[in-house]
């Protein structure tokens, strides 16, 4: 269980999460309370996690590397919200409560991207500012490929889906995990292998979520270890790679 996996940042994670409920409640009432269940899990902590233990592998995380996290977790929701009210128009009953439940996810979403400006100047983080910005332009531009396919009735040629992946979850796994070394106070050559890192597990699993075939992934995961291995020794980098290989056994819970 990827639970257990992050034990040793509990602490770590249960600030983020105060983070986010604070976030979650609204004047009228909770937004938890209003997601179709398959959206509201919060569960999915292991982006969060990662910017957490990039900064751990060098320094105690700071106040900045926590909201960091957050920030992390809130654009990951966001774009959920989004990509599932394109993807499934069934799970509303009646053309009036599809159109109105659509409006409101979609408001949702809106939220929560608006949650991460709040975020950076609550934790001056405003250097943040583009790199999130265009990993946001990222996420949707993967999301157009994908709809764009789907409409067209085509079926996703390899070189496309990867493309797809990289836009929708290597690179915003690689730039959490730079990130979060760099407020950790990494070196160019830890943040490079941090970056890569983040890239190559994120394609491993993004592909596996496709439900293409192990052996399609495991190169990327094999990478992904590879240029973890020079980072500082101990819980923490251990820790990355018990993440990594949850990721790769379970991806469609964690992805």
């Amino acid at each position: 269980m990827l639970g257990e996996v992050l034990l040793p940042i509990r602490e770590e994670l249960e600030q983020v999460q105060n983070i986010l409920n604070e976030v979650f409640k609204i004047k009228t009432g909770n937004l938890i309370d209003f997601l179709h269940p398959d959206l509201s899990s919060i569960n999915n902590f292991s982006k969060p996690a990662l910017v957490i233990l990039s900064a751990r592998l060098f320094t105690l995380p700071s106040r900045q590397v926590i909201f960091l996290a957050a920030i992390v977790q809130f654009i990951y929701m966001a774009f959920q919200v989004h990509k599932n009210v394109t993807e499934d128009e069934s799970q509303f009953a009646g053309a009036d409560n599809r159109r109105n439940d659509r409006q409101f996810l979609v408001l949702v979403g809106d939220y929560f991207y608006s949650r991460f400006f709040a975020g950076l100047c609550d934790a001056g983080l405003l250097k943040y500012l583009r790199p999130l910005s265009e990993l946001i332009c990222q996420f949707n531009e993967g999301n157009i490929l994908r709809l764009k396919n789907r409409k067209e009735e085509l079926f996703a040629p390899d070189t496309l889906l990867k493309r797809i992946i990289e836009k929708e979850s290597a690179a915003f796994v690689a730039a959490s995990c730079r990130m979060g070394g760099e407020l950790g106070g990494a070196r160019e050559p830890d943040l490079k292998c941090l970056y890569h890192f983040g890239f190559n597990l994120g394609m491993s699993f993004g592909l596996l979520k496709e439900q293409a075939s192990p052996d399609e992934a495991a190169p990327y995961f094999q990478k992904a270890l590879s240029y973890l291995a020079p980072l500082p020794p101990g819980v923490n980098r251990d820790t990355m790679e018990q993440i990594a290989c949850a990721l790769q056994k379970e991806p469609v819970l964690y992805g």
